[in-house]
């Protein structure tokens, strides 16, 4: 007997979704560190400064992107 398959269904917000959203979030995280540390070599922002920020902007990052992988399995 043949089987006939259940026509899959696309279900949003789906695993594609939210890895695209992790994506974007390291890109500006990345973007807003680069941009930190421009500042920091024209002498714009100290080093410490820059440390700081760029520190708060990863666990702000790693952060979203938790939540982003927890909401995958919901």
């Amino acid at each position: 007997m043949n089987k006939i398959k259940k026509p899959e269904i696309n279900s949003f917000p789906n695993n594609e979704f939210w890895d695209s959203l992790e994506r974007i979030v390291n890109g500006l995280s990345n973007l807003i560190k680069n941009i930190i540390s421009a500042l920091n070599k024209l002498g714009i922002i100290s080093y410490d400064l820059s440390f700081k920020i760029k520190m708060i902007l990863s666990g702000i990052a790693s952060a979203i992107c938790v939540i982003f992988d927890k909401q995958k399995k919901y």
